[in-house]
């Protein structure tokens, strides 16, 4: 009988646990202001605006950054719960589980050297133009189609500074990058006053969500708290609470 119980106990005990283990996001490292390293400590938008979700949500969460392929391959082998922000596309669709909310909206804006008053209205308005863009980065498929057709001249750079510097030294083009990160920069590096965005909307608007692998969303405890969360981001972006945060990266 004894045995029985200790069994029994033991078992509730491990239940509880797990019920009790955090849901593990993982973020791309040294992605200022969204998530990067600070004395030991996760920082950035996208890590702020999680762990205010699961503290409203009442879910635990932990937050790890590490290189971009690592994110991908660690949520859909399950290594951990899911991905804090990630772009949806077909293909990661039929992988991940993606959340209704974005954890943020990535605005790609084309930048000019100060006192240029550049108004952008279509893809249109940059043909004939050198676009620096950072190795790697998709812009948008009409942006790739015009520079296919040889309208648009795309020029990779490294990083934000490359394409800045670029940017001053070349008649006639743009840095397309994304707002919120450009401007990170420019504020901490004294450039600010060097550099404005187009007057006009993006030249592409994205939104970057949690997502989970669909094993791991079949989880019915993991599910319950991954949609417990993803409320809370809906409600953080009505009451203007992600804003708040972001802001507080950028001013």
């Amino acid at each position: 009988m004894r045995k029985i119980v200790f069994i029994a106990m033991a078992w509730l005990f491990t239940v509880s646990a797990a019920w009790c283990d955090p849901l593990v996001f993982v973020a791309e490292d040294g992605f200022p202001p969204y998530s990067y390293y600070e004395h030991g400590r996760v920082q950035g938008i996208d890590a702020e605006v999680l762990r205010e979700a699961g503290s409203r949500a009442g879910v635990d969460v932990k937050v790890e950054l590490v290189p971009w392929k690592r994110v991908l391959f660690m949520v859909q082998s399950g290594q951990v719960d899911g991905a804090i922000a990630m772009f949806r596309n077909e293909e990661r669709e039929k992988i991940f589980h993606f959340s209704k909310n974005p954890v943020h909206v990535t605005n790609l804006v084309a930048f000019f050297p100060k006192g240029s008053s550049f108004r952008y209205r279509t893809i249109a308005d940059l043909y004939d133009m050198t676009a620096f863009v950072i190795a790697g980065y998709a812009i948008s498929a009409e942006f790739e189609e015009a520079v296919k057709q040889g309208k648009i001249r795309r020029v990779e750079v490294n990083n934000i500074a490359d394409g800045l510097n670029r940017l001053q030294k070349q008649e006639n083009s743009c840095f397309i990058g994304n707002r919120v990160s450009v401007f990170y920069y420019a504020r901490r590096h004294g450039v600010a006053d060097k550099i404005e965005p187009a007057v006009g909307p993006p030249v592409k608007k994205r939104g970057a969500y949690m997502s989970v692998s669909k094993v791991e969303f079949n989880n019915p405890d993991r599910k319950a708290e991954f949609k417990r969360l993803d409320a809370e981001l809906g409600k953080m972006i009505r009451d203007g609470t992600t804003t708040h945060i972001t802001d507080n990266y950028t001013r």
